[in-house]
């Protein structure tokens, strides 16, 4: 769900304390830190470059060509050449609305021609749409300079791409218009195809929740969409859906987000952290539980430099010496204070005994850090084996070194999986596997071990869905695996497999 890497550098690399899994669990989201220091964060997002040199918005050019003349009682007059005269002529299939609609998946556009209700296939290239152009069989933005992703964030059962341009691309669910575009559309409320998420440009920092979506964008401004239940739009209303991106509260100097479930968290200049949303395991701080629709201050956690949050629980980065804390429920252990609490129980910050971490990931009931070195430490609940630990356990309310990998550089968390990049750019995954997540086609049974996924090159980052998941390769192209349901791979296709494929249009 969340990807969250932190940008400070720190010098202390300890290992994980030394402890048995007793029952715990950690997860979420993982931020990644970009070449030029900023951060990508929130809810699995792995951005790694800096996107303010990018162009400023899509072009949003409507295609070439010529146009279609009216006549005054709307029907459309069909002008045809012959021997140098021009003849017009009223159709009625022009006050058809089926003959005057894209089928975007295909790139047919079915058109009113010479009176007659015709399909037009697009060619590669060709406008279907305004600002799109057909690729690979989808009409899609129109390209640009540059690799087509720089970034990668999954959530409940979509995803979302940071583009080489800066701007947003979405795909997957979209019954509460978590995907930006405008509309709650199609007639599933979902996109099997990636959906240019409206208004925003420079996006820096990207996160997804169960249902809703936030970025951070032209330079600090902060805006969500989707579901407002809750307040999870931070715009101050929570009642309805929000189809296009809109604004939470005033914030203008945001440097990373992050989405839990149910809510999100934002570190602002000054490394103060701000939170609105749902507040059942007190996210926030304020002792009261409950929700906030607008942003509010978390109290008493200062200095923050990455954050992440699961189902109920939330966890903080401490620029100063990268120790973490964490709060909230605690079912699985996944505040790391020891303790596997009853999930009625609200647990204060406390630290979970690390330091030198340079970067936290949580996803629904399980959290990991890991530090400069590589080292990946994860606690929490390990029912599906997403801790790594070799066998399934209750889980760890204590951090406990996950197997067979050193060297990472991101990690994201699931529901009940997780998925890493190593410094060489290798993806591996863990965990649930029923439905691919994890990355592995010879058997749905749990990953015990992380183990390799080939996603036919080196990655940039990986982002984990409840269950799926999406990684963003070096030369920009975006591969996606899991469950598929609602067309979250991206493929134009709603088939699951842990197979990765390509999402269209990216390559």
């Amino acid at each position: 769900m969340i990807t969250v890497v932190a940008w400070t550098a720190l010098a202390l690399l300890p290992g994980c304390p030394q402890a048995l899994p007793s029952s715990g669990q950690f997860g979420g989201d993982t931020a990644a830190t970009g070449a030029d220091g900023s951060i990508s964060g929130g809810q699995d997002i792995a951005a790694t470059g800096d996107s303010s040199g990018a162009t400023d918005a899509a072009t949003g050019d409507s295609g070439g060509g010529g146009g279609t003349t009216l006549d005054a009682s709307g029907d459309v007059a069909s002008g045809d050449q012959q021997g140098g005269e021009t003849t017009s002529e009223v159709c009625a299939c022009a006050t058809n609305p089926d003959c005057a609609s894209i089928a975007v998946g295909t790139c047919q556009v079915v058109e009113c021609q010479k009176c007659q209700c015709i399909v037009v296939v697009a060619a590669d290239g060709s406008p279907c749409g305004a600002g799109n152009e057909c690729k690979s069989g989808a009409c899609l933005p129109k390209s640009v300079p540059g690799a087509w992703a720089v970034g990668i964030a999954a959530g409940g059962n979509h995803s979302c791409a940071l583009r080489g341009n800066g701007t947003l691309s979405c795909w997957g669910a979209n019954g509460e218009g978590q995907l930006g575009n405008g509309t709650t559309s199609g007639p599933l409320y979902y996109e099997k195809i990636p959906q240019e998420v409206a208004m925003l440009t420079k996006v820096s920092s990207v996160e997804l929740g169960d249902t809703h979506s936030c970025a951070v964008w032209g330079g600090g401004k902060l805006s969500c969409w989707g579901d407002r239940f809750s307040g999870k739009t931070g715009s101050g209303d929570n009642s309805g859906s929000a189809t296009t991106p809109e604004s939470a509260g005033t914030i203008t100097d945001a440097l990373a987000v992050t989405c839990g479930n149910q809510n999100g968290l934002a570190i602002r200049a000054g490394l103060t952290l701000w939170g609105w949303g749902g507040n059942s395991g007190n996210a926030f701080l304020t002792g009261d539980f409950t929700q906030k629709n607008s942003p509010v201050l978390v109290q008493g956690v200062l200095g923050s430099s990455a954050v992440c949050a699961g189902s109920s629980h939330v966890c903080a980065l401490a620029a100063s010496d990268g120790t973490v804390r964490c709060w909230g429920r605690s079912g699985d252990g996944e505040v790391g204070n020891g303790k596997i609490g009853d999930l009625n129980e609200v647990y204060p910050p406390s630290d979970v005994g690390l330091t030198g971490i340079v970067g936290l990931a949580c996803g629904d009931y399980h959290t990991c850090g890991w530090d400069a070195a590589g080292k990946l430490c994860c606690l929490g609940k390990n029912l599906s084996s997403q801790l790594g630990l070799g066998a399934y356990s209750a889980g760890a309310a204590v951090p406990v070194a996950t197997k067979s990998i050193s060297d990472v550089k991101a990690v994201a968390g699931g529901q009940g999986h997780t998925c890493a990049v190593t410094k060489a750019g290798a993806v591996l995954c863990w965990g649930s596997n029923d439905d691919g997540q994890a990355g592995q086609i010879a058997s749905s049974a749990d990953i015990n071990f992380p183990t390799a996924v080939d996603i036919g090159g080196k990655s940039l980052g990986v982002a984990c869905g409840t269950n799926h998941s999406c990684a963003v390769r070096d030369d920009g192209a975006v591969l996606c695996w899991g469950r598929n349901s609602n067309g979250q791979l991206g493929n134009n296709s709603t088939s699951s497999g842990g197979t990765p494929v390509l999402v269209v249009g990216s390559k």
